[in-house]
């Protein structure tokens, strides 16, 4: 029994700052596991043009990822909360780097897609598993500002890594670029052996009453998180239209250099994540989603009227501060209204509604080009006119939150505090 109290006063007294090293090193494991996420969202692709298929064969198995990563939330959001994290996020990285690897032999599209579904698999159960471990790390009184830097991880990842990737395939080839990416999950994967391994009592590692594994709806998603499960849907759908379009968007408006745009958003969004996360632990969330709101609509305003490489630039920035705010404001309202119990099932409703939103929306704004371009004939206008239609989910996301705010606030002052 005192070497109980012990072990509970030493977590106690540590979780109680946000820099604790549980908190640094799951923060490190994120950026090592994200980095290789996004070099292989790059690689995979390429490697695909490599091997002489066609774009309707790329786009196909490029969204197999997505597929696979919505298909397996109904089995990690249970495994999360049951099965000791770390152990579980160390299987996570070992199938991560087989697949990695496995890449480099595949030369069929049938056996790349079999890799790829794997992969999807792995990553959409790494991502809120090492997000459940990080909330669990964090204080409550300092969990938006620890979510915005654990988020940054992924921000710095999508600057270095598709970069770094093509960087690799221009030196030494696909297959070795492959494997030297999977060193970045064995990097993670090593770092997992000094995450600290507390009893399940104190960090709510096993659900109360559970005493064997099973998938029941209540732990696959927290159907009481539908308000920002539904807002990250919808502001994903824009994100989805910025992420697949903008680079040919910018080369139709005949902007030289298009990645600037990319290049000033990660940059703002650092000092909008750090700025959001202390505002909003200070002086609630509520106060800082609006102006965000508003900030994403008008980013889809400002790409749709963009023609010059300024006018891209500060898209970006403005982008930056919208997305840099929702995100992970809606991020922390999942799972501050939960108990520790639930951070899994919470982490995986989050990401459902992230990468349904990311899926469908990206569907979405292919049509939408398609539509538009014929109905004016001028592909620029097609372009143009999706990401003003992409105005149309952000505002709703705003309505949502406006006659939600009140019930959704009141539900954040009386959450579970353990």
């Amino acid at each position: 029994m005192k070497g109980d109290t012990t072990i509970e006063t030493i977590n106690t007294t540590e979780k109680s700052t946000l820099w604790n090293r549980e908190f640094i090193t799951v923060l490190i494991i994120g950026l090592f596991l994200n980095i290789g996420i996004f070099m292989m969202n790059t690689l995979v692709p390429k490697y695909l043009d490599f091997l002489g298929e066609p774009p309707a064969v790329i786009g196909f198995v490029t969204s197999v990822f997505f597929i696979a990563a919505l298909g397996i939330k109904p089995i990690a959001g249970p495994a999360i909360d049951f099965f000791v994290k770390e152990k579980l996020l160390r299987w996570m990285l070992i199938l991560l780097i087989l697949t990695f690897v496995g890449y480099g032999f595949t030369t069929t599209v049938a056996a790349i897609v079999i890799v790829r579904i794997i992969h999807g698999a792995a990553a959409a159960t790494a991502f809120p598993l090492s997000m459940a471990m990080v909330s669990a790390a964090l204080p409550r009184d300092k969990m938006t500002f620890g979510i915005g830097i654990f988020t940054l991880t992924q921000t710095a990842s999508m600057a270095i890594g598709p970069s770094v990737g093509l960087w690799m395939i221009d030196r030494i080839g696909y297959q070795y670029a492959f494997v030297a990416v999977a060193g970045t999950m064995l990097v993670s994967l090593i770092l997992t052996l000094w995450v600290r391994s507390a009893p399940p009592e104190n960090n709510a590692r096993l659900p109360e009453n559970k005493t064997r594994f099973k998938i029941t709806l209540d732990s696959m998603f927290v159907v009481s998180l539908w308000v920002p499960v539904l807002m990250m849907m919808m502001n994903a759908f824009g994100a989805a239209g910025i992420n697949n379009f903008l680079v040919l968007y910018g080369e139709l408006r005949g902007v030289a250099n298009i990645s600037l745009y990319f290049t000033a958003n990660a940059i703002a969004v650092v000092f909008a994540r750090l700025l959001c996360g202390k505002l909003a632990d200070k002086y609630g969330a509520d106060k800082l989603m609006i102006p965000g709101l508003i900030l994403f609509i008008f980013t889809f305003a400002l790409i749709g009227a963009s023609k010059t490489q300024l006018m891209f630039i500060i898209a970006g920035v403005v982008a930056a501060f919208g997305s840099g705010i929702c995100s992970p404001l809606l991020m922390t309202m999942c799972m501050q209204l939960v108990p520790k119990s639930k951070f899994g099932a919470a982490s995986n409703s989050n990401m459902l509604g992230a990468d349904a939103g990311l899926l469908i929306g990206g569907s979405l704004a292919g049509l939408v080009i398609t539509w538009f371009h014929r109905s004016s004939g001028s592909l620029v206008e097609g372009y143009s006119s999706m990401y003003y239609f992409m105005i149309i989910p952000s505002v709703a996301s705003l309505i949502i939150f406006l006659i939600c705010r009140k019930n959704l606030m009141k539900r954040l002052r009386s959450a579970p505090q353990d």
